[in-house]
């Protein structure tokens, strides 16, 4: 939806034809209630971009003349690796081919491909229409313009992209609320509040101010420019 709304010819793949049949319903249905509710992307009408997006259970087709490839397929190492595998074996050798992959590093993903030099992960935030965050990681053997030229194209679309400088296992996007539960589940187990309560510190509270401030402008407006945060890890 965002790379029609874009402008963009949209394929979706899948080997389940209900699949298909079930997204491109749904995807109907959304740019119906996005029209309603004037939250419609780009200068395109709804029935221009539906019209932009094709489904087909032929990978072949598919991949034929794309610039840009997104597996999405489960978090399974396997899995994901024979799905490359296919693409790669008729992908255009200048196209981009990423991976939504959210704990899995580029060079496990990729390490196999004869295309490896245009592989990159790039992983958006659910849901991606409504969320713009995406964050990117290119293999070890990412040609040099692979990053800025899926940057830009992120940007294109109206995504906001960030740079993940170093493989690591979860990436950006998972870790922090990974942490973020470990100490919650710490608050509930020390009894210093109750769970219905540390919902609301989010819903009502953390989550409001993460929506359109980071931690650290936060940071820095609580404590202004002189002031001191002392953190203690055991």
């Amino acid at each position: 939806m965002l790379f029609a709304a874009a402008g963009y010819k949209v394929r979706i793949y899948d080997i389940e034809p209900k699949q298909i049949t079930d997204a491109l319903s749904n995807i109907r249905s959304q740019l119906e209630h996005l029209e309603e509710i004037g939250l419609m992307r780009g200068q395109l009408t709804k029935e221009q971009q539906f019209q932009a997006i094709e489904g087909t259970n032929d990978l072949k087709y598919c991949i034929e003349g794309a610039i840009y490839k997104q597996e999405n397929v489960p978090e399974i190492l396997e899995l994901k690796r024979s799905v490359h595998q296919k693409i790669d074996a008729i992908m255009d050798p200048t196209a981009i081919l990423t991976s939504s992959a959210s704990t899995i590093v580029p060079s496990d993903l990729c390490s196999h491909l004869k295309n490896r030099n245009r592989f990159i992960v790039a992983h958006p935030t659910n849901p991606p229409f409504y969320a713009p965050l995406v964050e990117l990681g290119p293999s070890p053997w990412a040609d040099p313009h692979l990053l800025p030229q899926t940057t830009a194209l992120m940007k294109k679309i109206g995504q906001s992209p960030f740079t993940v400088k170093k493989e690591i296992l979860g990436y950006v996007l998972n870790r922090i609320p990974y942490a973020l539960l470990r100490e919650c589940f710490n608050l509930i187990r020390e009894d210093v509040v109750s769970v219905q309560d540390l919902d609301k510190v989010m819903s009502d509270g953390q989550g409001h101010r993460y929506a359109f401030i980071g931690p650290y402008e936060t940071a820095y407006m609580n404590a202004g420019p002189n002031g001191n945060f002392v953190f203690k890890y055991d």
